[in-house]
């Protein structure tokens, strides 16, 4: 079937959505019947086409002449005519939002269906099971839509494979026009059949009704609906990690969209090209990539996928370490997300109006002319009626699934930013101590500040260099990190920064990036637990005949500079004098003990018992007095 099929039905569907002067005369025409009809199924069809105006204008309205048109029907026994009835007010229940609702007619209609023992019965109930499929869809309840469209399915297969049945199917011109039909039918089916199966997490069997779907739509040329398929199973190859086939599905895609861009933008296959070069960590490629499609975007005032190009980027500027980047693209998705959905919403209902007033024009010549020949009117009646199952699958396959996919995406990339947000988040705290980190988020920069009181803690292995001559480098490397591993957790418990490492030397201060009034005395309870578990190893190394390590300690306090450095790799440092003079305090101190400053003894003298050392001279300070901190 030509593509132009696909938008008339369409539009059909989603006319009367406003009501003008046309709905009007369409309506008095209609009335003009009820008046002067004689027989109740000519009454019936009038009524049913007067529901059919108020489907999407009225739900009273649409309910009421609805099942007027049962009430008659039922009198002349047509089946057929009140499953069309029953299907209609479900149809306008689920329009207006009641899912339950539109289930409960749906299957009403289902059973009426049920009972016509003919080609257009069971045609008429596979229209309701694809139906009650779709309803159970909305209401995330993906098993029981599996149920009801494998039922389908198998009706397809009964009517179409029974000569008879499939005549009786195709003699009614309201049903079926031609051998395209039942193919976009049974194509649209295998479709969402993959898409039911993904949302169970079961890939493999979705992948294998895509790949029926995919056949289908290759071997008739209708490559819109192809390309449908074809973007469902590059997302699946990608949850399935299998990128190669991911990427060769999408510059397909590509492909298509340079020779016919009416159903597909370009945007779309490229925001999946640049998230696959994402996970194979080709950032530049992905960069590239995302950058076209905004650029893209803004020349055709089009933005369908400024989203996805925002959040690419940040997963791309965060997978070359630059956070910074990363974190301002992250910031503009956040911003904007809402704001892109909404002009997406205005631009469909544009799009929807332009098409509704095409075929409101067409279809009111039309009805105009066959005012007055009442047997004309009913047949067109019972044609529309009989039309509009098939309308409703192609409805269903075409715009459902296009809707299906933006919600399926959306959904899926708030759960990722979600996700990568926490990540990065963790990943910068574990860089930059909180306050800084916020900072850095929320203006792009940190600026140095000045504390005036901070108590500077520095440590080194002493006879290091000796020591690691006699060890192996692997053996060397991992009991430091099993040393400074411990360290970093006795230091967070007291609140204390880490600042950094230097080969065997670890530095780190307390009372900021917040400043507080116990810096000194955190900082010699934790230099003592430090202290402990070092003598503790130096026990356990020498009981197995290895060399240990012995650690001395130099703490000083005084005033300090804090900030970021670098605009890669981040790093949170401190400068000052205090820091020189706890790395002389270091030096000066001995194995296993602590050696404090003047000016840190000032502030503990009352809690811990220290022992005077003497002075020694520091470049710029003078005389420093030093002492031992023994308990």
């Amino acid at each position: 079937m030509k593509k132009t099929l696909c938008i008339l039905i369409t539009s059909a569907l989603l006319a009367l959505s406003v009501v003008k002067a046309q709905d009007r005369n369409a309506i008095d025409s209609l009335k003009t019947v009820l008046k002067t009809a004689i027989a109740d199924t000519a009454k019936a069809k009038a009524y049913k086409r007067l529901a059919e105006e108020y489907r999407e204008l009225n739900l009273d309205s649409c309910i009421y002449y609805n099942e007027m048109a049962i009430d008659l029907s039922k009198k002349s026994k047509d089946k057929f005519h009140v499953a069309g009835c029953l299907n209609a007010i479900g149809k306008s229940y689920d329009f207006f939002g009641n899912k339950e609702k539109a289930l409960q007619y749906f299957l009403e209609s289902m059973k009426e269906s049920e009972q016509i023992n003919t080609g257009e019965g069971k045609f008429a109930c596979m229209v309701n099971y694809l139906d009650i499929a779709t309803v159970y869809d909305n209401l995330s309840d993906h098993e029981k839509a599996l149920e009801f469209r494998k039922k389908a399915l198998g009706l397809f297969h009964e009517i179409k494979d029974n000569p008879k049945e499939k005549k009786e199917v195709e003699q009614n011109k309201g049903l079926i026009e031609d051998e395209s039909d039942w193919i976009m039918i049974e194509g649209g089916i295998y479709d969402w059949l993959g898409k039911n199966y993904v949302s169970l997490g079961k890939n493999d069997s979705a992948l294998f009704y895509f790949d029926k779907a995919e056949k289908i739509w290759e071997e008739t040329g209708i490559e819109y609906l192809q390309m449908m398929t074809i973007q469902n199973k590059s997302a699946l190859y990608i949850n399935k990690h299998e990128l190669d086939k991911a990427l060769k599905n999408y510059f397909k895609m590509l492909e298509f969209t340079k020779r016919d861009s009416s159903y597909w933008p370009q945007t779309m296959p490229l925001s999946g090209i640049g998230t696959v070069y994402n996970y194979q960590r080709k950032y530049d490629e992905a960069i590239k990539i995302f950058k076209e499609i905004l650029s893209k975007q803004i020349r055709n005032k089009s933005f369908d996928y400024t989203q996805n190009a925002y959040q690419g980027l940040s997963e791309a500027y965060k997978g070359k370490n630059d956070y910074k980047t990363a974190y301002l693209y992250r910031d503009t998705l956040l911003s904007n997300i809402d704001s892109i959905a909404s002009q997406e919403n205005k631009k469909n209902i544009a799009a929807m109006k332009v098409k509704f007033e095409t075929s409101e024009k067409e279809k009111q010549i039309k009805i105009l002319e066959q005012e007055n020949k009442l047997k004309d009117l009913t047949a067109e009646g019972e044609k529309l009626t009989r039309r509009f199952f098939i309308g409703g699958i192609f409805f269903l396959i075409c715009l459902s699934g296009l809707l299906y996919n933006r919600y399926r995406l959306k959904n899926n990339a708030n759960i990722i930013i979600t996700k990568e947000k926490q990540r990065s988040d963790d990943l910068l705290l574990n860089i930059l101590p909180s306050e800084v980190a916020e900072e850095l988020k929320s203006t792009g920069a940190a600026k140095a500040k000045a504390f005036t009181m901070v108590t500077v803690m520095f440590t080194d292995f002493k006879d290091f260099t000796t020591v690691s001559e006699k060890v192996s480098a692997e053996l060397l490397v991992a009991e430091i990190h099993y040393c400074f591993s411990a360290f970093d957790n006795i230091i967070q418990k007291y609140k204390i920064e880490k600042i950094k490492t230097i080969g065997d030397a670890y530095l780190c201060a307390s009372g900021l990036p917040v400043s507080n009034h116990t810096h000194a005395e955190d900082m010699l309870n934790a230099a003592f637990e430090i202290r402990n578990f070092m003598l503790g190893r130096k026990k356990e190394k020498e009981a197995k005949g290895e060399i240990p390590f012995e650690l001395r300690i130099g703490i000083n306090t005084g005033s300090v500079v804090a900030g970021i450095v670098g605009i890669k790799k981040y790093a949170y440092d401190i400068w000052g004098d205090t820091v020189n003079l706890a790395t002389r305090m270091e030096q000066n101190s001995e194995a296993g003990k602590i050696n404090i400053s003047g000016s840190t003894y000032e502030l503990v003298k009352d809690k811990f018992k220290c022992e005077h050392r003497g002075k020694i001279d520091a470049k710029n300070k003078g005389m420093i007095d030093m002492y031992f901190v023994e308990a």
